[in-house]
């Protein structure tokens, strides 16, 4: 028998004219029990990061969304696939107006022997966006400055684990991206513990999620003046999968 944990992540959404959301951590999958069959060839997925949106500085065309991390998973004849799905990317703009609506951060779960608990992604406030979920719980609200730009929300916590022998924090969320007025108010969100990535605003960028902890990526940040330019998201970082044996390990043959 072993223990094993699956994690990935998604990519934190971007914004031309506002703030994107930020990517959600990876699902974490823990089972503390689960038996293996000799002579059964099993096959492990590792899934890579979510892309971030792309920056877009034309106030005509609404942002580009982060996409959705891939999934790693766990199969083999006879055996219970295991299976965590990426992360959610962030969300962009909504509207193609100057003073835009941000994106809403991306969503996550953990799956602790079986049972599954969501995590959602904080909302956006017009130029606020929202944290990204991580698998340990959910990411803040942005929040607007009415007039004067957004505060980024900060991203969810990670899932943490002690199955590499030491306690460890997997799939934090992405930080929001704030959009800088036209005094730059405004903050960006932090990512969550378990490698989530920064949000960005003004001319400071986002940082990726840590990779092969499946963080999720910060959202890119945003502008109200046109002079001003906006950040691209940030991607998340890769998946892992982690086999710890309760007993001996088997031995192993090539051939």
């Amino acid at each position: 028998e072993f223990r094993r944990v699956l994690f990935r992540s998604g990519g934190g959404g971007s914004w031309g004219t506002g703030s994107g959301g930020g990517g959600a951590g990876g699902t974490a999958n823990y089972r503390s029990s689960y038996s293996l069959s000799g002579g059964t060839v099993y096959t492990v997925t590792v899934g890579s990061g979510g892309t971030g949106g792309a920056a877009n500085n034309t106030n005509s065309v609404p942002g580009t969304a982060g996409s959705a991390g891939g999934s790693s998973s766990f199969t083999g004849s006879g055996a219970v696939t295991l299976t965590a799905a990426g992360g959610g990317g962030g969300g962009a703009q909504v509207d193609n107006t100057q003073v835009a609506t941000a994106g809403d951060g991306g969503s996550s779960s953990q799956i602790v022997d079986g049972v599954t608990t969501a995590r959602s992604g904080g909302a956006s406030d017009w130029e606020g966006g929202g944290g990204g979920a991580g698998a340990g719980g959910g990411g803040s609200p942005g929040a607007d400055i009415v007039g004067r730009g957004g505060n980024g929300g900060n991203g969810g916590i990670g899932y943490t684990n002690s199955i590499t022998g030491s306690s460890v924090a997997y799939s934090g969320g992405g930080g929001g991206g704030g959009t800088a007025g036209d005094s730059l108010n405004g903050t960006a969100g932090t990512g969550g513990s378990g490698g989530g990535g920064n949000g960005g605003i003004y001319a400071t960028a986002p940082t990726a999620g840590t990779a092969n902890i499946g963080g999720g990526g910060g959202g890119g940040g945003g502008y109200r003046d046109a002079t001003y330019l906006a950040t691209a998201g940030a991607s998340g970082g890769s998946g892992t999968v982690i086999i710890s044996y309760t007993e001996s390990a088997p031995t192993l043959s090539s051939g």
